[in-house]
């Protein structure tokens, strides 16, 4: 089928490719997660109707290997159907991909739990097909890397790996493996008594991992469980909860935990006030997030780091604590809830965040490419875009609609691409004039700076008509209010400007950061976008979206 509103585009691919890309066939992006269910399975179905199963199993494939998707859950959901196909070629296609869609024990999980949600009522049991692709995710693995897979992940979605084993009749191809087998199905002590006269090296190491995470788990004391962790280099994810509150423990682990770990970790140090200077944890924690390693290779996106910041971000200073690093007074609320945080941490994420914008544009392993497209960004700069957040989502709305812009701003500027900001001013559409050296502060500043108007979702699209203005994505940020007095519908707008500036593929993106849920896009039109919050996935939802990945 095609879309009236998108001549020429297939809508039940790109119905596909949102799915893929974030976990809901709609083009509306809502920071509720869907269940996956088997009533997302019908557009899937329908294309390996159509004779097109192993172009989806290739999609799925691509979405995964370029970290192209936000929600990894729908690729193995979308695999799991394909994998149910009674088409031989698409069957085949996505049991040969299930190592490298699900790539992680959790995924693994995920695509058997969704296997048995979408499976024909009469099915019995696991084909041959699932029993070798299950063989083959595990058994294709050293022995060690094995026993750290199914010791930091141990169930997900009530499945464990006793259960897939067990129902795939895995038989371990060697000694090692067997070991860790042995230890999955019956536990460390019946995998000692079995492989420990062993001379196999590959199972004396796997003995040796397998008895450190048994001891870490039943450890009588803290120094004990900071000793094992310390020797044996285990993950965060092996540590029982209750340990996860020791001094000593995280001493043990701060050294060699990968930078996005302890990130994620970092809220709980704080809300548990371990990072109290007497403690000494907030050294060696500076020292690893201030690494060059970690400015240079840290995962997470511009985004990630400042709702990081500002969710840890401190005590208010009119800023929520950012008053201090960001050097400017800024009138930002406060974050609330938090403990008060070190001044040298505040400063270590803020230059964390800074760095975050040159690497996921560029560099080694991107995690965004840019897009090269040219945008015009308008934001609504009144009073209630400056009013806090919750604790779920610390930023407003005018900081939300900043970082979009300064993300896209520093990526694109090193492409050649171009971003112009605007703001809804009493007397019409006002060129904030930034440009990619701007800081948060500077950009703050010009949108405080600016006497805030209605904001209108079709004015920027006849703002730029009359022109004769030509860019690719137009985005209007505001904070919850959509229900404008517009004559006309931005579907008709967007329309319009097409023919005008000769952009058929021109796109539209609304974003009420605050927003429960709008819609402004009509479902069938693939050009338009309803983004209902800010989280971490932003920037590259919108660039994504720019790329006509969905």
């Amino acid at each position: 089928a095609m879309s009236s509103a998108s001549p020429g585009v297939d809508v039940a691919f790109k119905q596909l490719q949102r799915f893929l890309f974030m976990g809901a066939e709609s083009n509306r992006y809502l920071q509720r997660r869907r269940q996956l269910s088997s009533d997302h399975a019908r557009h899937i179905k329908d294309l390996i109707h159509l004779g097109r199963g192993v172009e989806v199993v290739r999609e799925i494939l691509r979405f995964s290997t370029e970290s192209i998707s936000i929600c990894p859950e729908a690729l193995a959901f979308a695999l799991a159907v394909c994998a149910q196909s009674t088409d031989q070629a698409t069957k085949c296609a996505a049991y040969n991909s299930l190592k490298q869609v699900c790539h992680s024990a959790s995924l693994l999980f995920a695509f058997t739990k969704f296997m048995e949600d979408t499976q024909r009522p009469m099915s019995t049991g696991w084909g041959r097909a699932h029993r070798r692709a299950v063989t083959n995710w595990y058994c294709s693995r050293s022995p060690t890397e094995l026993a750290e897979i199914v010791t930091m992940t141990v169930s997900r979605h009530r499945w464990s790996h006793r259960d897939v084993l067990r129902l795939a009749h895995v038989k371990p191809p060697t000694p090692g493996i067997s070991c860790v087998f042995r230890y999955v199905s019956k536990g460390f002590t019946a995998a000692r008594e079995e492989y420990a006269a062993s001379q196999d090296l590959d199972v004396q190491d796997t003995l040796r991992y397998l008895r450190a995470v048994h001891e870490l788990k039943h450890a009588p004391t803290e120094d004990q469980a900071a000793s094992i962790i310390d020797n044996r280099q285990l993950a965060v994810e092996h540590i029982p909860t209750h340990l996860l509150r020791s001094r000593d423990v995280w001493l043990a682990c701060l050294p060699r935990a990968p930078i996005a770990s302890l990130l994620s970790w970092l809220p709980h140090l704080v809300h548990s006030n371990l990072l109290r200077p007497s403690l000494g944890l907030l050294r060696p924690l500076l020292q690893r997030i201030s690494s060059d390693a970690a400015m240079s290779s840290c995962p997470w996106g511009p985004c990630a780091t400042y709702l990081l910041l500002r969710a840890v971000g401190g005590d208010g200073g009119g800023c929520g604590g950012l008053a201090v690093v960001i050097g400017e007074p800024v009138a930002l609320p406060p974050t609330p809830n938090v403990p008060p945080v070190p001044r040298q941490l505040q400063q270590a994420l803020y230059t964390l965040h800074v760095a975050s914008f040159k690497r996921v544009f560029g560099g080694y392993r991107q995690t965004l490419k840019p897009t090269n497209k040219r945008y015009l960004v308008v934001m609504d700069v009144r009073g209630t875009m400056w009013e806090g957040g919750s604790a779920a989502s610390p930023i407003t709305a005018i900081e939300a609609s900043v970082l979009l812009v300064m993300g896209l701003c520093r990526g694109e500027g090193l492409t050649g691409g171009r971003v112009q900001a605007l703001a809804f001013g009493r007397s019409g559409l006002r060129d904030l004039e930034i440009n990619a050296k701007m800081t948060m502060a500077d950009i703050l500043q010009r949108c405080e700076a600016e006497p805030g108007g209605t904001a209108s979702l079709t004015h920027p699209l006849r703002w730029a008509a009359q022109r004769g203005l030509e860019f690719d994505v137009i985005i209007v940020c505001t904070d919850r209010q959509c229900n404008t007095e517009d004559t006309e519908h931005p579907a008709q707008a967007l329309k319009d400007y097409r023919s005008m500036a000769n952009i058929p593929n021109a796109k539209f993106v609304t974003c009420a950061w605050m927003s429960r849920g709008f819609a402004v896009a009509p479902p069938d039109e693939t050009a338009m976008m309803d983004v209902c919050c800010f989280d971490e996935s932003t920037l590259k939802l919108v660039t994504n979206f720019a790329n006509d990945n969905f």
